[in-house]
């Protein structure tokens, strides 16, 4: 097998001060290379999923995604790519072979993989990526035995999704190799057989659930034959599921050569019947020696009063006795030529549509009783007489979603006559009195049969119950707990305290969940960020202030900010000035915005390093960003070694990010946290922000000054309208 090797060759270089700290800057005029040099050393692709020897000589195709999803690049093989400059950034590379499809289809798989690389100055990157199978994969064999005894026989795989392969003797394709789309969740199955005497047998069916890309899904049949003889005695068949995950054995007795009579009632099972008005209800006979007595009983006053004698024998039945049973509505077919039939085989019909739909509601029970030369065949019918169908049957309903002060939740339905008037009803654990769910979020699906809605003005840490309904019917009940809904102590920013001239958030050095810079600048007396007591909301506010600092012989920029957190220790250093200091407070819910304000008056840029020397006489902007992470401890950063938060670091569950410009007074601002995996639970929740966004080069102006006041974490969705 092959792998497919990219070098990433990058230069980056960059220092990055104690006071605040951003990820690499994608709109950087800063570049790197990505280079692949097929003649030195080609690439190697690794397939997983198959072993098939065609796929070695598959073209790949190759495709470069930066950070916000768009296409930089696009090749079509990529073994003719060359050298490729990209500026500085995080990218994610895709590589496919073959044609995605929403459909089923023979011998036609799709690969695909990807991998997140990053181009920095001064480093090289080596990226592996690995083309798995994206199709489920089917393949089916049938033994000799079957192809020998059988005239017809078809295989169908139906997906979940529609998506549907049919495998028949005629089209010659069960040597095909065929592929179900990764929307195909489940898979049911059935053999169709007919015998060499044209006799069609029940179908053979299964369900095969949580299916998955990159598994194969292998049916072999195998026909057993205890008794052979011509005409086929009884036989087992053994059908056996192998696939990758586990194998399952099934064995089936199948009962071919008995010369019995043969009920059929289609889908319908005999002894469960849910029948409703006007629902089909009709049974065929079928035998290969003359019916000799077909007979219809029960023990049931509401039947008798209906008009169905307690026992009754058709064949030979006169026209009377057929008449008075059609006029209850039970009509029959070929039950008078019964008695007149010389040669086999003979058949007969049976209609109760009309009679079952005539009863009360309730449950009733009739038994059948046919024989012919070889033997007798009984079967009881069970009928569950329901009334007036519904508009529709609503399947089990699912909250897909569960948050704090509101949930995403929806059911499946299968309709009937025109349903209408879905919607949800829910209600706290402890209460019996139901609440309309808001129809304005509910949405109605009728190509897939399905209904869903975002409950909102739940509270916090409380158990619902929830159901669905329609404008006739509901479902069957189900239960969630909402999140709970944490806050982050002083977030108006009206507790400061000093220990000697620093200035720090917090009601006292046991009760702090901020930090700033200012441990790192205070042996140069100066104090980026204080206390306000002047301009503000409410209370008190915080004000961040850039400005220069002498550490040594060096001016450097300490730009002002606050974040939650706490500031570890200054390094004092001529070559590698920096600070340690801790990302993040512990936090277990997931607020869904950061809210409040702020006031910014930014300076002109007149401090800058490297890459960002292009920015000086420009004006300074003001950053404000939030993090939910699942990190085991707060984030250590250490900005003498680079050493940063990475926001696409997949431990980062969810981001949000604002610019801030001049404003003339206080301005609200609402940040939308943007969930990257709605599934894990945080840990850590990091707020920060800097009067100069990229006070971590160096670069900002002396003299921007940012005040922040009453922020708030949002967790009802209708405070985001």
């Amino acid at each position: 097998m092959k792998r497919l090797l990219f070098s990433l060759i990058t230069a980056a270089s960059v220092l990055m001060t104690a006071y605040s700290c951003t990820e690499i800057s994608p709109d950087s005029d800063a570049k790197g290379y990505l280079n692949i040099n097929v003649e030195k050393k080609t690439p190697d692709i690794t397939y997983v999923g198959s072993k098939s020897a065609e796929i070695e000589n598959r073209t790949i195709s190759l495709k470069i995604h930066n950070n916000v999803g768009d296409i930089v690049k696009e090749i079509d093989d990529y073994t003719t790519m060359g050298t490729l400059e990209l500026r500085t950034g995080y990218y994610r590379a895709v590589a496919s072979s073959g044609e995605s499809s929403t459909g089923a289809s023979f011998d036609s798989p799709f690969y695909r993989g990807e991998q997140e690389f990053t181009i920095r100055r001064g480093q090289t990157v080596d990226l592996d990526i690995v083309c798995r199978l994206a199709n489920i994969k089917i393949t089916v064999e049938l033994d000799q035995k079957i192809e020998e005894r059988f005239s017809q026989y078809k295989f169908t795989v139906t997906g979940n999704d529609d998506s549907r392969l049919e495998y028949n003797q005629d089209l010659d394709n069960f040597s095909s190799e065929g592929y179900f789309p990764e929307t195909a969740t489940e898979l049911k199955w059935e053999l169709f057989l007919v015998s060499k005497t044209n006799v069609t047998y029940k179908s053979i069916k299964g369900t095969y659930s949580d299916v998955k890309p990159c598994q194969h899904y292998k049916f072999k049949f195998t026909l057993v034959e205890e008794n052979p003889s011509t005409d086929i005695g009884g036989s087992t068949f053994t059908i056996r599921l192998d696939d990758s995950l586990n194998q399952k054995d099934y064995d089936l007795n199948l009962d071919f050569g008995k010369k019995n009579p043969v009920i059929n009632a289609g889908e319908i099972d005999l002894s469960n019947i849910s029948h409703y008005t006007g629902d089909p209800c009709s049974i065929n006979i079928s035998s290969e020696s003359k019916i000799q007595s077909l007979g219809i009983s029960h023990e049931d006053t509401v039947l008798e009063t209906a008009g169905l004698p307690r026992s009754v024998e058709l064949v030979g039945a006169g026209q009377e006795l057929l008449s008075t049973l059609a006029g209850i509505g039970i009509a029959t077919d070929g039950i008078v030529s019964l008695e007149k039939a010389e040669s086999a085989p003979e058949s007969a019909a049976i209609d109760f549509s009309a009679f079952l739909s005539s009863l009360p509601t309730g449950r009733y029970s009739l038994k059948l009783n046919i024989t012919n030369e070889s033997g007798a065949t009984e079967a009881e019918m069970n009928v569950n007489v329901l009334g007036k169908r519904p508009s529709a049957v609503i399947n089990a309903v699912s909250a897909d979603e569960v948050w704090a002060m509101f949930a995403k939740v929806s059911a499946t339905y299968e309709p009937y006559d025109n349903p209408e008037g879905f919607g949800f009803r829910y209600r706290t654990a402890d209460q019996t009195e139901w609440t309309d769910a808001d129809a304005s979020y509910v949405i109605t699906d009728s190509r897939s049969n399905t209904v869903s809605a975002e409950i909102r003005g739940l509270q916090p840490s409380t158990e619902y119950v929830i159901k669905a309904v329609c404008s006739d019917v509901e479902g069957p009940e189900t239960s969630f707990t909402t999140e709970s809904a944490e806050t982050v102590p002083n977030l108006g920013f009206d507790d400061w305290y000093q220990d000697g001239e620093i200035w720090y958030p917090g009601l006292d050095a046991n009760n702090r969940f901020w930090d700033t810079a200012n441990g790192g600048s205070a042996t140069a007396k100066i104090y980026p960020t204080v206390p306000e007591e002047n301009t503000v909301v409410s209370g008190k506010a915080a004000k961040l202030e850039s400005k220069s600092v002498k550490i040594l012989t060096l001016n450097i920029l300490a730009a002002g900010n606050i974040y939650t957190g706490s500031f570890v220790k200054a390094n004092i250093s001529m070559t590698k000035p920096g600070a340690q200091l801790k990302w993040g407070v512990p936090f277990k819910s997931r607020p869904i915005a950061l809210k409040g304000h702020y006031q910014y008056t930014p300076a002109i840029i007149n401090m800058t390093k490297a890459p960002y020397t292009d920015m000086e006489g420009k004006a300074d902007i003001g950053q404000i960003q939030i993090m939910l992470t699942d990190w085991a401890e707060p984030f250590l950063i250490n900005t003498s070694e680079s050493k940063f938060v990475n926001i696409n670091d997949s431990h980062i569950l969810a981001y949000g990010t604002v610019d801030l410009s001049e404003t003339s007074g206080y301005e609200e601002f609402t940040i939308n946290v943007d969930y990257r995996d709605k599934t894990k639970t945080p840990t850590h929740i990091v707020i920060v922000a800097s009067a100069s966004k990229y006070g971590d080069y160096f670069t900002g102006g002396v003299g921007s000054t940012l005040y922040l006041d009453e922020f708030e974490l949002v967790y009802n969705p209708d405070e985001l309208n």
